[in-house]
């Protein structure tokens, strides 16, 4: 016959394991809660339910967590101290913000920050994905929508997406985060994310009466004579579209054609044949609407001056001051007006296509 503390001892063991299976099954985390930091942040890693690694992922990456409330205080600090720098030209403020271990990092953000300088930027300002987080080790990168708009240029804002990667440095009593990336190549191919000329390279930045040129070192020798060509064909253009428009175009004049390449929907089996184009600057992704209508210029034009290279900036004005206006025209209508527009300046014999 057993004994009474023999049987309170099997009482004891049958109430332990029930707590504990409930305790299995509840998925009680029995770390020590983190402790406030220095500056009110959590001085652990953030205490977020971790699923299992996707398949194909790399190990020790989790993604499409949500962004827990400290970090998402913390990255959006440091992203509108960054969009603020810009905004202000202050150079050391905007250097603050980066990773300062990697120095070729550092050299390519100088000169995104040399590159925004010249820009007539109206806004410019980060958001944070809150449902993007990727996280490896002491990294986390989300998606950041960048809003710019260019003052007196663009109707309105327009909205792009990248992948910012944010590194945690320093020691538990002074915990901070620095931008370590603001790309991430894979992930804007599989997203068709495009980059303007001022994201991927060094640009030169030249103005004139209702134009404002991009160009680089190779092809801002040849911006005097492009930009009065420009001029020119704004005012031939305005006298010919009876609609109202703000007769100011951003022009890419650059030495290559990589930004040709990079954009969607071009006519004709090779973008290399291609004079040049004008293409919509959309809202955002998602929201179509255009926010500005550009042009690019194939760079053999820069060298071919006189009556063939501004019979196309008329031409591909005409797009510019017509907007949407033409969008459910035939290509044949709204081509057709362009190149009609284009020749009106010129002598009849010289009007052959």
């Amino acid at each position: 016959m057993p004994t009474a503390r023999a049987d309170r001892a099997r009482r004891l063991g049958a109430v332990l394991a029930l707590i504990l299976v409930a305790s299995a099954c509840a998925g009680v985390d029995r770390r020590p809660a983190p402790s406030a930091g220095p500056t009110g942040s959590s001085a652990q890693e953030p205490r977020v339910s971790v699923p299992s690694a996707t398949p194909g992922s790399s190990p020790g990456i989790v993604e499409g967590l949500p962004v827990p409330p400290d970090l998402d205080a913390a990255f959006t600090r440091l992203l509108d101290q960054r969009a603020q720098a810009v905004l202000d030209g202050d150079r050391a403020a905007f250097v603050a913000t980066l990773d300062g271990r990697n120095d070729v990092f550092l050299i390519e953000q100088n000169g995104y920050f040399d590159n925004l300088e010249q820009l007539p930027l109206r806004e410019f300002s980060y958001d944070v994905d809150p449902t993007s987080l990727v996280r490896s080790g002491r990294s986390y990168s989300v998606v950041v929508q960048i809003t710019t708009q260019l003052e007196g240029f663009d109707s309105g804002a327009a909205r792009s997406l990248d992948r910012f990667r944010f590194d945690r440095v320093g020691g538990a009593r002074n915990r901070r985060y620095v931008l370590a990336s603001v790309t991430d190549r894979a992930w804007e191919e599989t997203h068709d994310i495009g980059a303007q000329p001022w994201e991927t390279r060094p640009i030169q930045v030249r103005r004139g009466t209702g134009v404002l040129g991009i160009f680089d070192d190779d092809s801002v020798g040849d911006a005097p004579r492009l930009i009065r060509s420009m001029e020119r064909s704004i005012a031939d253009v305005a006298a010919r579209v009876p609609y109202p428009w703000d007769r100011t175009v951003v022009l890419y004049a650059l030495s290559d054609t990589d930004f040709i390449r990079s954009l969607d929907d071009l006519p004709g089996s090779s973008p290399d044949d291609l004079d040049g184009i004008a293409f919509a600057v959309p809202s955002g992704p998602g929201d179509p609407r255009p926010v500005a209508t550009r042009i690019v210029l194939n760079p053999r034009l820069l060298e071919r001056g006189g009556i063939a290279r501004e019979r196309l900036l008329r031409h591909e004005l005409t797009h510019v001051a017509l907007g949407s206006r033409d969008d459910n025209a035939p290509v044949w209508l709204s081509e057709g007006i362009a190149e009609w527009v284009s020749v009106q300046a010129l002598p009849e014999k010289d009007r052959r296509i």
